[in-house]
């Protein structure tokens, strides 16, 4: 049975394809003449079958059949051409054997993922557009592909994915996913790239062709474009794009700021990092450290039973501590390590910052132009540099280095170095023509013994030759044609210095460098005409130490670094330049392995003016894996393991800033490590410490500690005491037993380690003689009550309450221990700097004190307030404190007399103040103009107030916890108090001439006290506690606010500053309203700050201006509302609000979660531009919303989901729910995954909104709904209905719709009026489109009619639709309680007898076409399609056809006397159609009834009448 049915249904494919196309099976089966190209279109071929047939066929087009796989073409080896686009097809199969197509088209289908395409390797074309594919894969092998399509997919990365695809010269990838400015980059390396799409107006335009310069960047990426976004771009357009791109942003204090404060985040973060890693030692640490306590609590207690034991437990104790010393080591040289990268970072940015105020001094005379992605110089450079290096396996490679990157390139413009060099060329002797063209790129590369020399060099140009040779070194300026020379003496330092020999020595040759990162120079050098070769040769070094360029002392020496006899100028007279030629040395016999590289050589140039820097170039070597015979491979090895944070990998887009992070990307990298899983260290896995470890770091030492601590934690678990008593109080019974009989009055030392202690109240008290104390590995909270009662001193000098859960402590308990000298309160969780007041109140006698791991540490004044305030402290946090590291407080009158301030008057500098006492300064104070007190432990500004005429005056990075002292400074116009302690600005207030202010990085939370300061310019306030900008709009003259990293939270403190008309410059970087406000913040910002230049340290594009005010020129804000309507009291009380026709394009957070509008019944949007309704989530009490002609279709459907997320206190109930009725699972079903978004919304009018689908309206959601409007929208079918069970009215009048459907009705039980007037519906056939509707409320899965599917009907106009079947009058009686029906303007309507049919079908119908049916009318209709006579079967004659015809033309002029005169003849009484009512029915649907002409009615017409309805229904 179903072999035959397989071939029915091929027989049926096979001609359905010659019937398509015009051809017979004749010519099917006709060899001469094989048919080679066959098209589908507008047919019913849904699955591609019979193809087999065709084996010739070349091309194959199959359109709009819903064809879902791809099959049969396994006879179609021929085949170049295969059009299956705008079908069901899922996956790409069934091509294997068509290895000759060169075309393939699929575009609308279903596919997922590119495959099945590894036959098709001569492939030319391939169109996937309008599908679902999320990435670029299986197409590499396709190497000659030249058309790619993957518009409206997707697809969000493309990567290199397209890279081996070399032949490509078109690709659209317009409507999909990618937003990367980067990712298209990729796409420089495809030369043949002409044609390229990423907006497109049939497909739409993807996320990158939005943004701000997008056009520029692409074009100076892809120069080789002709047309972009199917435009054709003239050279004029890349030029303009190429200069545009490149220009430099001029506000250098906005740069320098920025810079600083991203560096600052960079430090925090490599703190961060380290505290990772360093935690991971840590938590080995307390392991050992709790191993010991038990051990030493043992032998405290005299537990072992002989001296042999004890000596033991002595041992295992010494084995711990000794791990212990060596872990603590470590942590040690991590901290070290941390702190020379912080130092080398910290030399990086004062460089970056010196060169911004080069540019910014030199009036941009001399400046570095830091080269961005895009630049065309940038990727020349990189080609240079590539020619000129020897890789290994070369002549004169060596180390291993195989290539090398651009890290990071700076032009250099120095316009007078280039105007002295120009006019040296003008000056060439005329008779040497030639020298001029004798110009050379060439190489300047770090020298040891000129440290600083390549930024000297930049500034000031080469020094001259006589100074060169007074230094020793060679009169001339040493340049190099090959990397290997310009940079070998660098590298041999390095290797005798070790790896890490940058980070230990801060070096700032070249900031961040190390054995692999370097810089240099590439200059532009005229060497003349006559060339010659100067005597001596340079060998090449290609192993580490063969030369020893450091003295006995450490230091380089000079002669150690020249290639031979020094050069001069007076050895060759007349010449501009002279060279050395390169030798490499390979193998044990030099003499036997000696080769001459004559293309590489050392250039001496005698003049300076004859080279001209160009280029500052950082760079990085590239070195093999494997080759790693010396000390430079060894780091490679190490840090190929990172990543590079200066690459395609780093978050600072800043070029400056990716050079300060450089030192510290090994922290940074850790800090971005996810927490393990298992911190816990117990089964100490060498993997996890060993991976961890830094860039040339001992490993195998890192080894031998985890493997020390591993045998030491073995041997004391094994000699551990099992019998521990656990206990909570200390009540004299515990410690009795916990003494083992001993007295505990005569008690000294006691360790109640890891007892679970939770409190230790009255524990003095019962062991007065007590001196050492260890409480360690507790559950302690607090201290409280260890000293009760209050008052009483104990003899307490040793006290451990380490690895407890301590966050606070008071005074009483320190009061009663006053001769305290030891204190471990290490990992604990204080936080708050008074307790370090206390304890140096209390405590002065400490020699010990240890509060490491515990937050407090973080604090700036922890350690000084502790160094300070005990003089006789020996050892802090584990550490010995050095001789004289406890400094006295610092006074400003000391520093002043010290000489250690710059004070300066009108007239200069003011000579160093006599000794005195404070009131011998006063006399001069009036003198002082500016002032600066920075990183000297300062807390107090007392007197400077005397200095009237103080105009500028810093005291950043104190410890000043207030302003006060600086009321009398009226003159005042720049101060900075950054890096400080002060938590309150009032002293500030009266300084009304202050125009720069920066209070940065301490604990403000109110501005309020700035509000008279008008003349403010600029205030820094970045770092902070600031949750509001309220007070900041008194500034009416600000320009400049910083207030980055701060707890402005709501995007409404930003707008404020709206009123600000001269605000330019704005950085709110790192608060939360940038993660709040999201995608909305920086557009926002933009428009609402009309004047703002810079926001965040990024230049307000003009176009992204205008691009802000486009998108935001309709929003609604609650400020226009108030104005409007009144203020928020008012609000709160409406409960219906009309917006229709304001241009609303967004509502913004008028109406979001937690509006004053909760209360609100009625919302009208009519008229409006609004695209979404998530913006309407806090109207929770909203009944009724309408919102037709606005443009709802034009957004994504996740803008109109009446589903939203849940808030996560109702995800957690509803997980919690779940998983109890669930066995433990805790995955809650898709359906509790959202929320309705209007819970109790009733009636929703969505007209005129271009929806093309309710599906994404996710109606479920919207279970009250009653009434439902999407008239005048472009809806092909009824979808997305699911849920409404409470619906009674729906208006879907003016679409597209062609088919009802079940699945989409059968929801809709208790629906009573459908309006589906003006659509393209051409029947009433419910076909059964899915089998969801049987899970539907009210849904059996058997109600596939009308009836069945709304048995509340009531109403139903199908008016203007293309209804013409006579059967669908039927289908109408199978609704019950139909009452009124309006069929008018359809083809059915205007058929004969169609009223009375459709009277006559449904009796409860009252209202037919708007017109009343009227009884007499229903009595008629009712007697001519009566119930059959049983006696009467035989058909109708052509005479009683004729009759019917006449009287139904003649209908018009049927009166109800006439009615009534039909009814009579028919011999029967009027009554309804019973069941026989729809075969008759489906009969005359198929016949034609014959026009006659119309006559008056007679009797003998309604007889024959009757007598055409009697037999029509016999049959």
């Amino acid at each position: 049975m179903a072999e035959d049915t397989m071939a029915a249904e091929e027989q049926a494919a096979l001609s359905a394809l010659l019937e398509a196309n015009g051809y017979t099976e004749a010519d099917q089966q006709d060899g001469s003449n094989p048919i080679q190209q066959l098209e589908v279109f507008l047919q019913d071929y849904p699955k591609m079958l019979a193809l087999h047939h065709f084996p010739y066929l070349k091309v194959l087009k199959l359109i709009d059949q819903g064809i879902e796989m791809i099959e049969s073409l396994t006879e179609c080896k021929q085949l170049k051409q295969l059009w299956l686009m705008e079908n069901k097809i899922g996956k790409i199969e069934g091509l294997s054997s068509c290895s000759g197509l060169q075309e393939v088209y699929l575009y609308s289908n279903r596919i997922t993922a590119i495959q099945g395409l590894e036959q098709l390797t001569g492939l030319q074309v391939l169109s996937l557009a309008d599908n679902y594919i999320t990435s670029i894969t299986g197409i590499s092998h396709l190497g000659q592909l030249r058309h790619l399509n993957l518009a409206r997919n997707d697809i969000s990365l493309i990567g290199s994915s397209l890279l081996p695809n070399t032949a490509l010269t078109y690709l659209n990838v317009a409507g999909t996913g990618v937003s990367s400015f980067q990712d298209v980059g990729g796409l420089s390396k495809l030369t043949g790239l002409q044609d390229l799409c990423l907006a497109d107006p049939f497909w739409g335009e993807s996320p990158v062709a939005g943004l701000c310069n997008y056009q520029t960047f692409v074009l100076c990426q892809l120069q080789q474009l002709t047309s972009l976004d199917t435009l054709l771009l003239a050279d004029e357009t890349k030029a303009a794009a190429l200069a545009t791109f490149t220009k430099k942003q001029l506000y250098y204090n906005m740069r320098i700021r920025t810079l600083r404060r991203a560096a600052a985040d960079l430090a925090k973060q490599a703190k961060a990092g380290c505290q990772v890693e360093s935690g991971r030692w840590a938590e080995l640490q307390s392991r050992l450290k709790c191993a010991a306590k038990g051990l030493q609590g043992q032998l405290q207690q005299h537990q072992a039973a002989s001296q042999s034991d004890q000596a033991q437990l002595q041992d295992q104790l010494a084995e711990l501590q000794s791990a212990m010393q060596a872990v603590q080591s470590r942590q040690e040289d991590l901290s070290q390590r941390l702190a020379w990268d912080i130092k080398a970072a910290a030399a990086v940015l004062e460089l970056a910052v010196s060169r911004l105020q080069l540019e910014l001094l030199s009036g941009g005379n001399i400046r570095l132009e830091e080269a961005r992605p895009g630049d065309s110089w940038l990727a020349s450079c990189q080609e240079l540099l590539r020619s000129k290096l020897i890789p290994a396996g070369e002549p004169g490679g060596s180390h291993g280095i195989v290539d090398i990157q651009v890290v990071s390139a700076a032009r250099v413009h120095n316009r007078h170095l280039r105007m002295q060099c120009e006019k040296h060329m003008a000056c060439i002797d005329s008779s040497a023509a030639d020298d001029k063209h004798c110009i050379d790129y060439l190489l300047f590369g770090e020298h040891p013994a000129l440290p600083g020399e390549l930024m000297g060099v930049v500034q000031h140009g080469f020094r001259s030759s006589a100074e060169y040779n007074s230094m020793g070194l060679d009169g001339a300026v040493r340049l190099a044609s090959c990397i290997n020379l310009a940079d070998q003496l660098r590298i041999q330092q390095q290797q005798q210095l070790g790896p890490n020999a940058v980070a230990k020595t801060g070096s700032s040759n070249a900031p961040g460098s190390g054995l692999l990162v370097g810089q240099l120079l590439v200059c532009k050098v005229q060497l003349g005409g006559a060339l010659q070769e100067a005597e001596g040769q340079v060998q090449l070094l290609t192993k580490a130490g063969e030369r020893d360029l450091r003295g006995e002392d450490g230091r380089v020496q000079v002669a150690a670094c020249l290639d031979g006899t020094p050069v001069s100028q007076q050895q060759y007279p007349g010449m501009t330049a002279v060279y050395r030629t390169a030798v490499a040395y390979s193998g044990s016999t030099v003499s036997q392995q000696r080769q001459v590289l004559p293309q590489h050589r050392v250039w001496y140039v005698f003049n300076p003016v004859a080279v001209l820097p160009e280029y500052l170039i950082t760079f990085k070597y590239v070195v093999t894996a494997g080759q790693q015979t010396d000390t430079l491979s060894a780091a490679a090895a190490a840090a190929n393991s990172l990543n590079d944070l200066a690459g395609s990998n780093s978050k600072q887009s800043d070029p400056l800033l990716r050079l300060c992070a450089q030192p510290l990307q090994h922290w940074l990298l850790m800090q971005q490590q996810p927490p393990s899983e298992n911190n816990n260290i117990g089964a100490l896995e060498l993997e996890t410490l060993s991976s961890s470890v830094i860039p040339g770091s001992n490993l195998s030492a890192d080894e031998a500690v985890a493997q020390q601590c591993q045998a030491a934690l073995s041997a004391a678990a094994a000699a551990a005491d099992n019998r521990r008593l656990s206990f909570s109080a200390v009540t004299p019974e515990a410690l009795s037993g916990f003494a083992g009989g001993q007295q505990l009055a005569a008690l000294t030392a006691l360790s109640l380690h890891d007892c679970g202690l939770t409190s230790c109240w009255g524990l003095l008290q019962q062991l007065p003689a007590l001196t050492s104390l260890v409480l360690s590995f507790n559950k302690l909270t607090t201290l409280d009550g260890l000293c009760e009662p209050a008052g009483q001193q104990h003899t307490l000098s040793q006290l451990d309450v380490s690895h407890n859960l301590l966050s606070y402590w008071q005074a009483s308990w320190l009061a009663g221990c006053s001769k305290l000298t030891m204190l471990d309160a290490s990992y604990n969780q204080l936080a708050n700097l008074a307790h370090v007041d206390e304890l140096v109140r209390y405590a002065s006698l400490l020699v010990e004190v240890n509060l490491s791991w515990n937050p407090i540490t973080q604090h700036k004044a922890y350690q000084l307030q502790l160094l300070r305030h005990l003089p006789d402290l020996q050892r802090l946090d584990g550490k010995t404190v050095a001789a004289g590291g406890n400094p006295n407080q610092t006074k400003l009158e000391d520093l002043i007399r010290q000489g250690a301030i710059q004070w300066h008057s009108d007239t200069g500098p003011v000579p160093k103040l006599p000794a005195g006492n404070t009131a011998d300064l006063h006399p001069t104070q009036h003198q002082i103009f500016s002032l600066v007190v920075e990183s000297r432990g300062l807390d107090s500004l007392a007197g400077v107030g005397a200095a009237h005429n103080l105009v500028c005056a810093s005291f950043a990075d104190n410890l000043l916890g207030s302003a006060t002292g600086l009321e009398g400074c009226s003159q005042l116009q720049q101060l900075n108090l950054s890096s400080n302690l002060i938590s309150e600005l009032s002293p500030l207030s009266g300084l009304r001439s202050l125009r720069q202010l920066d209070v940065s990085l301490n604990h403000i939370s109110s501005l309020t006290a700035l509000m008279p300061l008008t003349a403010l310019c600029q205030l820094s306030v970045e770092g902070n506690m600031l949750t509001s900008l309220a007070f900041v709009t008194a500034l009416v003259n600000l320009l400049e606010l910083y207030a980055a990293n701060n707890a402005v939270a709501d995007i409404k403190e930003a707008e404020r500053l709206a009123c600000l008309p001269g605000l330019v410059i704005l950085d709110l970087a790192g608060n939360p309203l940038l993660a709040a406000a999201a995608e909305e913040y920086r557009p926002l910002l933009l428009y609402r700050l009309r004047h703002l230049k810079v926001l965040d340290g990024v230049p307000a594009e003009p176009l992204e201006v205008a691009a802000a005010r486009a998108k935001y020129s309709g929003r609604l804000t609650l400020g226009f509302l108030e104005e409007q309507l009144g203020n928020a009291c008012t609000l709160s009380t409406i409960r219906s609000l009309d917006l229709s026709s304001l241009r609303i394009k967004d509502t913004g957070v008028v109406f979001a979660p937690g509006s004053l509008f909760s209360s609100l019944a009625e919302l009208v949007l009519d008229d409006n531009n609004i695209r979404s309704l998530a913006a309407l989530a806090g109207l929770s009490s909203l009944a009724v919303l309408k919102i037709s002609n606005n443009r709802l279709g034009d957004t994504e459907p996740i803008k109109l989901s009446l589903g939203v997320a849940p808030s996560p206190q109702s995800i957690n109930n509803s997980a919690a729910n779940h998983k109890l009725t669930n066995g433990g699972a805790t995955n809650l079903p898709e359906q509790q995954q959202l929320v309705p978004l209007l819970p109790n919304l009733q009636v929703l009018h969505l007209a005129g909104n271009g929806l093309t689908s309710l599906a994404p309206l996710q109606l479920r959601f919207a279970p009250a709904l009653r009434s439902l409007f999407v008239q005048d929208n472009e809806l092909q079918r009824l979808d997305g209905l699911e849920g409404l069970g409470q619906l009674q009215e729906l208006v879907a009048d003016r679409n597209k719709i062609r088919v009802l459907g079940d699945d989409a009705l059968a929801p809709l039980v208790r629906l009573k009026e459908l309006h589906l007037q003006h659509n393209c519906i051409r029947s009433l056939v419910l076909p059964a489109t899915s089998t969801s509707g049987g899970n539907q409320a009210g849904y059996d899965g058997s109600n596939t009619t009308l009836g069945g599917c709304l048995p509340s009907l009531c109403i139903l106009r199908l008016d203007g639709n293309r209804l013409s079947d006579f059967g669908d009058l039927d289908r109408l009686a199978d609704i019950p309680g139909l009452l009124e029906v309006s069929l008018a303007g359809t083809p059915l309507a205007k058929k004969q007898a169609y009223r009375l049919l459709l009277i006559s079908r449904c009796p409860n119908v009252h209202v037919v076409d708007s017109q009343k049916v009227t009884k007499e009318e229903r009595e008629y209709a009712e007697a001519m399609f009566a119930a059959p006579d049983p006696d009467s079967m035989a058909g109708p004659t052509t005479a009683e056809w004729q009759a019917a015809a006449a009287a139904d033309a003649s209908k018009a002029q049927w009166t109800p006397q006439a009615l009534a005169l039909g009814a009579a003849t028919t011999g029967s009484p009027v009554k309804g159609l019973g069941v026989a009512a729809a075969p008759a029915a489906a009969k005359l649907s198929g016949l034609a009834l014959p026009v006659a002409a119309a006559a008056a009615p007679t009797a003998d017409s309604y007889a024959q009448l009757a007598a055409v309805s009697a037999r029509l229904q016999a049959g």
